[in-house]
């Protein structure tokens, strides 16, 4: 299997120097290794990694090549859309369009449901909005939240309580897991620069959510579970094309045998990282304020009184998902 990147990320990927990883050169029209060597992708497997924005673009460009992507993008969508094909354990988790919160039936619910003081956990399917959502934001017409909305109505957002995450000394007892092929190949918690091992009773409980998905569901993707109140739990799938590796994570389909990291400090190789047993950890993922047109961009405008918001076909996201459909 080749796994292949955007050009533009080759110097910032430790991945970059490994045989079996491509980038793309748009001034010879072709896909090259680490030693600048043409490859020939025809009828070979090809694990896109990429952000967001791109990734379909590199789908197209496999395809233009009779490359074989490990995802099509209807199975990049299901993964996506994880909730509508599989359930979590102690927690109900959904899929809305936007129009529910003009819904006085589906607003009257969210008020009986969790109360006055209550809120809930609002997710874009697209990725580029997350947070916690006040009852009264979400049923008051007025607020930034529901001025915010009116432009999304077609978007689609994940839906579920707000849980509290177990911690300990080391953050968030959150693990990302890499799958390939069904076969658990990598987890880590989701720390970037601190040694830590992985409980031993969160690898069968992985690979038994991975026993139990439907037959045609997609075989490649990155699992997110937590400890929440002593319970693992499912938190959400994720593309395994875009989804961010952390400390023991690799994107490669490369299984060391010790998934729980009895040998602490071995971490993937390839990596080129400073780390320690309480390591200053990266910051997290910004939201896409900057992105005129993402929800998470006019939410913000929404929310700091600047009235400049963005209809939702102007976004990358709605230009991406209007071009598939076409």
């Amino acid at each position: 299997m080749y796994y292949c990147f955007p050009i533009d990320l080759k110097e910032m990927i430790p991945e970059s120097r490994l045989e079996n990883v491509l980038f793309f050169d748009e001034d010879q029209d072709c896909f090259f290794d680490c030693n600048h060597k043409k490859v020939d992708i025809k009828d070979k497997k090809v694990l896109i990694i990429s952000d967001i924005f791109r990734l379909y673009e590199m789908l197209d460009l496999i395809d233009e090549f009779e490359g074989n992507p490990i995802n099509s993008i209807e199975e990049i969508e299901q993964v996506k859309h994880w909730p509508q094909f599989i359930e979590t354990f102690h927690r109900d988790v959904s899929i809305i369009t936007g129009e529910y919160f003009e819904d006085l039936s589906f607003l009257t619910y969210l008020f009986e449901k969790y109360g006055v003081n209550g809120s809930i956990f609002l997710k874009t399917v697209e990725k580029d909005f997350h947070g916690v959502i006040s009852i009264i934001d979400a049923v008051e017409p007025n607020s930034p939240f529901r001025k915010a909305m009116k432009y999304h109505l077609q978007d689609e957002f994940i839906i579920s309580p707000v849980v509290t995450i177990d911690q300990d000394k080391l953050g968030k007892k959150e693990y990302r897991a890499f799958i390939h092929n069904r076969t658990l190949t990598s987890i880590s918690r989701t720390l970037h620069k601190t040694y830590h091992q992985i409980p031993e009773q969160v690898i069968p409980f992985i690979n038994g959510i991975i026993a139990e998905l439907p037959d045609d569901f997609p075989s490649y993707f990155v699992l997110d579970v937590a400890s929440i109140n002593g319970k693992l739990d499912i938190l959400e799938f994720n593309p395994i094309e875009t989804a961010m590796p952390y400390l023991y994570n690799s994107r490669m389909a490369i299984n060391t045998g010790d998934l729980t990291h009895q040998n602490i400090t071995a971490i993937p190789e390839y990596k080129s990282i400073d780390c320690s047993f309480d390591g200053e950890e990266m910051p997290s993922s910004p939201l896409f304020d900057d992105i005129p047109g993402s929800f998470s961009h006019d939410y913000h405008k929404a929310l700091t009184g600047e009235n400049k918001l963005h209809p939702a076909l102007s976004s990358l996201f709605a230009r991406e998902f209007v071009k598939r459909k076409q």
